[in-house]
């Protein structure tokens, strides 16, 4: 499993791709405002969702923007990709967050086969960075991510509490 950081700052250069899922880039304002122009240094992947106003549309368009979007930055020779999800102004999705980080993470997911059969193909990606406008909000999803995802790669609860 990829190590799930915090990030306030789409510019941080630890990172070597950003994967934006969002319905449009108008949603990209304030922090997000350098996104809506090519960044030079970053291999920079726009994930959308599609439209998000119909009557069948539900949260699951954002983990399958996000799958698609990892699976692209990984195909562009990405390891440490960032993943933005920029904040709904009406806020209709709640849970976006968190189904767009865990689409990301099934997208890193490399079965326990694969891993111990081969030590290079161990993991996908070394880093996955996760933004947010609010340092509480993303530490609060990434913890949770993390033990969740700890569960499928068959790790106790104790390592997860004591690497988080």
């Amino acid at each position: 499993m990829p190590q799930l950081v915090p990030c306030l700052d789409v510019r941080d250069p630890a990172y070597d791709g950003v994967v934006v899922v969002t319905d449009c880039t108008i949603k990209l304002t304030g922090n997000l405002q350098p996104l809506g122009t090519v960044l030079d240094k970053f291999a920079q992947i726009f994930a959308p969702t599609g439209p998000l106003n119909r009557d069948y549309d539900d949260v699951r368009r954002f983990a399958d923007a996000a799958v698609l979007g990892i699976k692209r930055a990984l195909d562009a020779g990405c390891k440490k990709p960032l993943l933005v999800r920029p904040v709904d102004v009406d806020a209709s999705f709640t849970n976006a967050e968190m189904v767009t980080l865990l689409g990301s993470l099934q997208a890193l997911y490399v079965p326990l086969e694969i891993r111990e059969a081969c030590e290079d193909r161990r993991q996908k990606a070394q880093v996955l960075g996760v933004w947010s406008d609010n340092e509480d909000r993303v530490k609060q999803c990434v913890t949770l991510a993390a033990a969740l995802e700890k569960g499928r790669y068959g790790v106790t609860m104790k390592t997860v509490l004591n690497n988080v």
